[in-house]
């Protein structure tokens, strides 16, 4: 797998879901007509920790020569650089039309900031508030504009239209759901949102915490590159 500047097989299948991946390599040469090569790899989890390993091989011989020189796990950060109202700004101008991407997924990878990638549908960024059903609640920050709301298995209660209050169904891949905050009132705990729906149509939603009858509600703030020290 290192020939081919790939991951092991027992983790490889997890890239993309689980986590991302990066790598850097370097070719020194030494006496005796060797070449040593040397390969750094930086892998991304859902909660943004880290492991970052090293191998390092003679290209003559990588099979019997390849070993593991360094391997270190770092924590997750406690810093963050915000980039809420550039991405609020990208995804509204998608108001009213139809694109064939997710609007979340969308508007971070495309906004032009360097921003971290989404890994899989499980995270957007720093995870900064929590909500289990309503009952388990945890808060780290205040909910701001170009946050991402995720909500897994929701199901709330709608009072609009003529026939009153109904459950509805959040709906998205593996139950997920996902949009981005353009506003959000504290005191009645509204989420303001732009969201993209089955059919690619870009609109706007609000959603009240207190409507939720179930379902894992979290809030992600994206957070750049230099976060986890990729930049």
């Amino acid at each position: 797998w290192w020939l081919k500047n790939g991951l092991p097989e027992s983790i490889a299948g997890r890239s993309g879901t689980d986590f991302i991946f990066e790598s850097d390599s370097n070719k020194i040469r030494r006496r005796g007509n060797r070449t040593i090569e040397y390969r750094d790899y930086y892998i991304l989890f859902y909660d943004l920790s880290q492991l970052v390993f090293e191998i390092q091989f003679e290209s003559e011989d990588p099979r019997s020569t390849v070993k593991l020189i360094n391997s270190y796990a770092k924590p997750i950060p406690v810093y963050h650089k915000l980039y809420g109202q550039q991405i609020v700004s990208y995804a509204a101008q998608f108001l009213g039309t139809k694109i064939q991407d997710e609007i979340v997924s969308h508007s971070l990878q495309v906004s032009g900031a360097e921003i971290i990638s989404p890994i899989g549908n499980k995270s957007f960024g720093v995870t900064i508030y929590k909500n289990l059903n309503n009952t388990n609640v945890s808060k780290i920050d205040e909910i701001k504009p170009g946050d991402v709301l995720w909500v897994k298995n929701g199901k709330y209660v709608s009072h609009k239209g003529l026939m009153g209050a109904k459950s509805v169904t959040l709906e998205g891949p593996d139950n997920v759901y996902t949009a981005i905050i353009y506003e959000y009132d504290p005191k009645k705990e509204k989420f303001k949102v732009i969201e993209s729906d089955s059919t690619g149509h870009v609109k706007k939603e609000s959603f009240k915490i207190g409507e939720f009858k179930s379902g894992r509600i979290r809030v992600f703030r994206p957070v750049g590159r230099d976060y986890v020290e990729w930049d």
